[in-house]
Order: C-alpha cells, then sequence, then structure tokens
C-alpha cells in the first residue's frame, strides 16, 4: 500500500515537472515571437529610410560646394566672357545672391576648391580693356552709390556698414571705386584689430584701385603696420626696406601731425612686443571670430534631425535596461 502510494506521488510530481517545462516552453516561444515582432518594426522603420536620401548620405565631411543650379550659372558666365558677349555676363552676375559668394566652387581641374566671390574677383579683374571699360559702364552707378552710403553711414564703424563695404569690395572690386572701398574697408579692419584683413584690403586698394604718389605711399605705410601688428615682422621688414628705397624722406601724417615716414615705420618695426602687447587686449579681437549668421563652409554631419528623432522612437520601444537619455547623448 506505502509503496503504490509512493508511486503515484512520483507519477504526479513527475506529470507536474513536465507541466511546469510546458509552461517554460510556451512562454520562451512567446518571448521568441515577441522578439521576433519587435525585429520586424525595427526592419520595417530602417527601411522607411531611403538610402539615396541625400540627408542620410552625407560624407562624414565636406564642403559646402555649389549646387548644380549654381554650377550652371557659373558655366554660363564662363561662356559668357569667353564670347565677350557683355551685356549677358553683367545681367548674370546681378541675378546671383549675395549668399551665394561665400559658396565654394571648383577651380580648375586639380580639385582645388575657391569661393564663388574669389573666382568672380579673378575673373572680372582679368577683362581685357574692352571688357572692363564695358563693366564699369554697367556697374559704376551702382558701385558710386553704394560707396557714398557707406561713407555717410549713421553708425560709423558699426557691423552694418562693415558688412556693407565688404560686399562692395566682394561683387564691385572691378569698378571705378573699387579701390577706394577697399581701402575704406581697411580702415574699419584695422580699427577692429582684423590685421590681416585690413593688410589685404590695403594690398586689394593698391592693386586695383587708382592710389598714386602720397597716397600710394599712405596706404603701403599702413599696410607695414598691420603686417607688424598681425605678428609678420619679416614680411613688415621687407615691405620696409622696399619703401624706404623708393621713397626716401617722404613724409606721412601720424596723429594728425606729418612726420617722416621711413623714420615713424622703422621705430614701429623696431618695437613689436611693445605694439603687440598694446593691441593684444582690444576687445575688438573678437571679432576675429565669424559672426553667429555666418554661412559655414564645412560641415561633419552625423545624423540629419528626421534620422536622430527616429532612433530615439526605436530605442525608447526597446531598451530594456534606461530611457534613451541616458544613452543616446545627442
Amino acid at each position: 500500500m506505502t509503496a503504490g502510494i509512493g508511486l503515484v506521488l512520483v507519477s504526479g510530481l513527475a506529470r507536474q515537472s513536465a507541466g511546469d517545462v510546458v509552461v517554460e516552453a510556451e512562454a520562451a516561444v512567446l518571448e521568441a515571437e515577441l522578439l521576433t515582432a519587435q525585429a520586424v518594426d525595427l526592419v520595417v522603420e530602417a527601411d522607411a529610410f531611403d538610402p539615396l536620401d541625400p540627408l542620410l548620405n552625407q560624407p562624414g565631411f565636406g564642403l559646402l560646394n555649389a549646387e548644380e543650379g549654381l554650377r550652371e550659372q557659373m558655366a554660363k558666365l564662363d561662356g559668357f566672357l569667353a564670347e565677350q558677349d557683355w551685356a549677358k555676363a553683367f545681367r548674370l552676375l546681378t541675378e546671383l545672391d549675395p549668399d551665394q559668394l561665400q559658396v565654394m566652387v571648383p577651380l580648375g581641374e586639380d580639385g582645388l576648391f575657391v569661393l564663388v566671390k574669389e573666382q568672380l574677383q579673378r575673373q572680372l579683374l582679368s577683362l581685357p580693356p574692352d571688357g572692363r571699360r564695358a563693366y564699369r559702364l554697367y556697374f559704376d552707378a551702382q558701385a558710386a552709390e553704394q560707396l557714398d552710403e557707406i561713407k555717410n553711414h549713421p553708425l560709423p564703424g558699426s557691423d552694418e556698414q562693415l558688412a556693407q563695404a565688404q560686399t562692395l569690395v566682394d561683387r564691385l572690386l572691378a569698378s571705378s571705386v573699387g579701390g577706394e572701398a577697399a581701402g575704406l574697408l581697411g580702415d574699419m579692419y584695422f580699427g577692429r584689430g582684423m590685421f590681416d584683413k585690413a593688410e589685404r584690403s590695403w594690398q586689394l586698394a593698391l592693386a586695383h584701385g587708382s592710389a598714386t604718389g602720397q597716397e600710394a605711399l599712405e596706404l603701403e605705410a599702413k599696410r607695414t603696420l598691420a603686417m607688424q601688428r598681425a605678428g609678420k615682422p619679416d614680411q613688415a621688414q621687407a615691405l620696409f626696406q622696399g619703401l624706404e628705397a623708393r621713397y626716401g624722406q617722404a613724409q606721412i601724417k601720424a596723429g594728425g601731425e606729418a612726420v617722416d615716414a621711413m623714420a615713424f615705420l622703422g621705430q614701429k618695426i623696431d618695437e613689436p612686443e611693445e605694439a603687440n602687447k598694446a593691441d593684444a587686449d582690444r576687445p575688438a579681437r573678437s571679432n576675429l571670430l565669424p559672426p553667429p549668421d555666418a554661412m559655414p563652409l564645412w560641415h561633419s554631419p552625423f545624423l540629419d534631425p528626421n534620422a536622430r528623432s527616429a532612433v530615439r522612437q526605436v530605442h525608447g520601444r526597446n531598451s530594456f535596461y534606461s530611457p534613451p537619455s541616458d544613452i543616446l547623448k545627442f
């Protein structure tokens, strides 16, 4: 009797264990089905992303170069200039948006890229005499009007005045007043402690303006000082020696007084540490940074906003360990 009861108990325990195994197996199947369904959801959502979408198919690093429409405009301009069809070429120039001047375009076939404004300056400053005359007939009135507005700006030295002067130089340097505008732009940059840009602007004024004699000497003297302040003593010394050989005992105005140009410049060049120290603490040095609304010339994208949002949503539904904010820090 006792043995029979023992067999019944063992049999019952076996059936219970088998039942537990079945339950555990069913639970495992349900969990596998759940994971499969989640995997399908992930695949479906992944398929929703178009691999040809330009936002998702960007290189890790790349130049913001010209879009196809701008490339076509530049190609047309090249053709019009080659054919010396000045009217069509200059009309196309007026259609360019100011923001397009900051875009990069290829320079030749060697893989180099330059800003649109630099490419246009190269082309316009190298026009043949007939082209230069036609350009000035087309743009001189506009350039003179803009220069007059800059000179009489109600807020001298303001960011707005500087931006207007820079735009005039970028677009109309080849006009009759382009050199004068570049000289004015150099004065503005120098006053802000932006010596490299000041020197470059005065160089443009000398190369493409009408300054001669005393006016040219003053521009060269300012270039020398700008080089010195920009931390280029060797270049400043070389320029000074060239001026000394050409101008000898000429005078320039410094602080409202006429002084010996070479003596004045020589003294400044011989005091680089004091001069640089005096300019080092200028608040305007912060202007070396681009303005907040400046157009970037390069980018390094990882995820566009749509992809980032999708990753957060998928992770939020399928994370068993922590919320997305603890894992995805972007």
